[in-house]
């Protein structure tokens, strides 16, 4: 493989989307190590990332060569590898289980070993083996979303840019992300330690881990230490000895790939990606619908053919069989298509504009067309080609003696039955303030809130913003917000929310309001303080979804209300901890904020609420 000195991966990835298979290489071979490393982490296994790699990389070459070149090719090509892993553990219906034994000692080697060039202090990490191995354990124990997430960040070198836009986040929740899980990490890995050497140090843990009798570090002994470490100084001591987690994470060594193995992989993306290439003259491109169970994407040199569950590829010119000459012309009966051989495709074909499109021989080497759902639910097919260098606008036909070859409008095409698309209905967003775009200072006034008395405000933090809600000495916040009317359906809401020291349950809330009726106007209210709660009716009947805040730590939580059965489910950092809550009766009408003027301080973001 070529290694293309001096050209970024967005110039290789321009190259390659032209057909330059040997730029593609030089890509693939400078991505190869990272990205194999990548997979291996998430799915645990080699051979089976093995296979993510290669599925990851046709897929690059594939959507490259529709025209899709993305701001970020690094970012975009580990997006699509974390997809591929992902799916893949979902197909073979595998959880990822760290395996024990000589296969685990074997894993730990490759696994858990420090690069020391990423580390400023790599001979105390080197030497604590313990130590390196807890950080991987902790590490690999994340479920597969978090894990990418966390290693994208600290260990790729994906910017927070990069990351918020190849994964859809807003860069608020990206930042509320990686901080729990960095918290997360160090949690595990500390309450491990202290287990195993601290307790050394303080009578008072060792004599709780014995009443727990228990030599592993479960949920309960985890609660356990945690507790104790948060107020005992002598712990806290013992646990700033320690090297953070997260930069052990992050010094973490490439899992070793042989030679052998990222060739045996490019040569299974060559046989996927097709071999002899032949570049095909493309001028206006054209929508065209065939019969009730056909559509077809035609240009003057190549048309592709959906039908229930085959797509062929055919040679033609103009219209829809009308054939001119060509090195090797092929006559198309559209009512009736075969499949061609490699035999029956031109070697050849006049260069005539600056468009090309890059097909391969065999229908299967090349995705087809994209079929995607409009906003209306009519299917349309929309072929999309790269200009080359030199081309500025989109080529025209220079022969008009077809007259219905120069059409410009694109009718739509109705699949068939057995190709109906599966259409996700748009959202209906009735809540949305992730803070960041908004000017510091009083919320009042801003994106619909209104301030009954004081006002919460937004402030600065990071590279973005949050809302504080802070009282002054002697006033409360009490805002309100009107959405629009939800009455019937499953919705989410959701919001990241950060307590400072709390003495007291009832620091602020928020509710999602109603209609007054029953005596109340709520269909239920989250308070904040030194535990979280969720009350749900006029008696005040409440459940407590986190039992006790920790000073500082994000806690994102996710409401799921169904309307229709008026029953609520909550979870706290991804766990399912209340369900089947039965909600006041009403619609949803409002969003409402207070808080009171008690010891702390409670911090919200990214407020999201969804039918």
């Amino acid at each position: 493989m070529t290694d293309f000195p001096g050209q970024t991966d967005d110039q290789l990835a321009l190259r390659a989307s032209q057909g330059d298979r040997k730029a593609f290489a030089a890509l693939y071979q400078r991505r190869f190590q990272g990205v194999y490393d990548f997979a291996a982490r998430i799915v645990q296994d080699t051979d089976i990332a093995a296979d993510v790699v290669q599925s990851t990389f046709i897929k690059t070459w594939e959507q490259l060569n529709q025209g899709k070149i993305p701001r970020s090719i690094k970012a975009w090509i580990y997006t699509l590898a974390r997809n591929a892993a992902i799916d893949e553990l979902r197909r073979r219906k595998r959880v990822v289980a760290y395996a024990d034994g000589e296969a685990g000692d074997v894993q730990l080697q490759n696994y858990a070993r420090i690069n020391p060039e990423k580390l400023p202090d790599p001979q105390t990490v080197v030497e604590d083996k313990e130590l390196t191995d807890l950080v991987w354990r902790a590490a690999a124990a994340l479920r597969p979303e978090e894990f990418a997430l966390l290693d994208l960040s600290l260990r790729q070198g994906l910017s927070a840019d990069e990351l918020s836009e190849s994964l859809g986040l807003r860069k608020g929740t990206l930042y509320t992300r990686l901080s729990r899980l960095k918290d997360s990490l160090e949690e595990t890995v500390i309450a491990e330690l202290l287990m195993r050497r601290g307790r050394r140090d303080c009578p008072e843990l060792d004599a709780l881990l014995s009443e727990a009798d228990s030599s592993k570090l479960d949920r309960d002994v985890f609660t356990t230490i945690k507790n104790h470490w948060q107020r005992c100084p002598r712990c806290q001591e013992s646990s700033r000895r320690y090297i953070a987690p997260a930069e052990i994470f992050a010094g973490l060594a490439f899992i070793p790939a042989a030679p052998a193995i990222s060739k045996s992989i490019w040569a299974g993306i060559s046989a996927g990606i097709g071999k002899g290439l032949i570049r095909w003259t493309v001028l206006q491109p054209l929508i065209k619908v065939l019969a009730a169970n056909k559509a077809i994407a035609v240009g003057t040199g190549i048309a592709v053919v959906t039908m229930t569950s085959v797509t062929t590829y055919y040679v033609i010119s103009g219209e829809v069989g009308e054939v001119k000459p060509t090195p090797t012309s092929i006559t198309v009966d559209a009512n009736t298509p075969t499949s061609l051989t490699d035999e029956a495709f031109p070697t050849k074909l006049p260069s005539t504009s600056s468009l090309d499109l890059t097909l391969a021989k065999t229908p299967t080497a090349i995705a087809p067309f994209d079929v995607s759902p409009t906003p209306t639910h009519t299917a349309t097919i929309t072929p999309t080609f790269t200009a080359s260098p030199t081309q500025t606008e989109t080529a025209t036909p220079t022969n008009s003696s077809t007259p219905t070859s120069t059409k410009t409008a694109t009718p739509t095409i109705t699949p068939t039955p057995s190709h109906t698309p599966t259409f996700t209905p748009v959202p209906i967003v009735w809540e949305d303030d992730p803070f960041d775009s908004l000017a510091t200072g009083a919320l009042n006034g801003k994106n619909g809130w209104v301030a009954n008395q004081a006002s919460a405000r937004v402030i600065v933090e990071g590279s973005g913003k949050i809302l504080s809600i802070d009282p002054v000495p002697g006033t409360t916040v009490n805002m309100i917000k009107n959405v629009s009317t939800q009455s019937s359906g499953v919705h989410h809401f959701e919001l990241d929310v950060r307590v400072n020291n709390a003495t007291e349950s009832s620091l602020a809330k928020i509710e999602i309001g109603t209609a007054p009726n029953a005596g109340w106007d709520k269909k239920f209210q989250i308070y904040f303080g030194d535990f979280i709660r969720v009350n749900y009716n006029v008696s005040g009947a409440a459940t407590t979804i986190v039992p006790s805040t920790q000073s500082g730590r994000w806690y994102h939580i996710r409401c799921e209300m169904n309307l229709d059965s008026n029953t609520l489910k909550v979870w706290v950092d991804g766990s399912l901890v209340a369900s089947d809550i039965t909600m006041h009766t009403g619609a949803i009408t409002e969003l409402r904020l207070a808080g009171w003027d008690h010891p702390g301080i409670v911090y919200l973001d990214n407020l999201y609420g969804v039918k």
